[in-house]
């Protein structure tokens, strides 16, 4: 399951390590079947024409399209409501490790040794050093204050099974992370966090933005505990 928000250039390369990717891990046995889940989040370049050629020449792309952009967390909850498999693989659109790893990154799923696998970045600090010192913080920020098990919560390298997977998100920010890190955790997930080498972004600019304060950044967990008593209440 990948969001998509104006990443035109990229487009061709990641269908093409996605079909790589899923056809891999079938031939070894480890699924029976696979889809590619892209949710075009209201772009505003050539990301949806060229998502809209790869559905209709494979028909194992599953494509959906917001009209607007949302935010990277409503991409996210349209992707895995749209999801028709029993483990469900989300990454980013720009690639942010390889594809290749697929098979050893699902094996512990689908082999009932976990429930989900969330990844830890290995050479974060190709990015730069500052982008590496702004994600160290956050996590710990979110470590503590949200007694997160997770060490590395926003990394888009996430393997799951269903019952790790929340029926909805509310979170329409990168908060999304901890939204549904916070449920697996609380459903008893086994959570497994290998570590794998980060790639940088090899085309477009990231859409995410800097960090924001510290003040910014408890103000959205309080948001996101606050959902994740919703979901758990109800």
């Amino acid at each position: 399951m990948v969001p998509v928000f104006n990443e035109e250039p990229g487009i061709e390369q990641l269908w093409a390590a996605l079909e790589s990717a899923g056809e891999r891990a079938r031939s070894a046995g480890l699924v029976d079947d696979w889809e590619g889940v892209l949710v075009d989040d209201g772009s505003l370049d050539g990301s949806a024409a060229l998502l809209d050629a790869v559905a209709a020449r494979s028909q194992r792309a599953v494509v959906v399209h917001h009209g607007v952009n949302r935010g990277l967390g409503a991409a996210l909850g349209t992707g895995l409501e749209a999801a028709s498999g029993d483990v469900v693989l989300y990454t980013d659109a720009d690639l942010p490790f390889d594809l290749g790893l697929v098979d050893e990154l699902i094996r512990p799923v689908v082999e009932d040794i976990a429930d989900m696998v969330s990844a830890r970045r290995v050479g974060r600090a190709r990015e730069g050093t500052w982008r590496a010192v702004q994600s160290l913080g956050f996590n710990l920020l979110v470590r503590v204050a949200c007694r997160m098990p997770v060490r590395d919560v926003n990394f888009a390298c996430k393997v799951a099974r269903r019952c790790a997977v929340p029926p909805s998100l509310a979170s329409t920010k990168g908060m999304v992370d901890i939204e549904w890190l916070l449920y697996a955790r609380d459903a008893g997930a086994r959570i497994i966090q290998p570590k794998v080498e980060f790639v940088p972004r090899q085309w477009g600019r990231s859409t995410l933005g800097s960090m924001r304060t510290i003040p910014g950044m408890l103000a959205d967990i309080r948001e996101v505990k606050a959902a994740r008593r919703s979901w758990r209440d109800g």
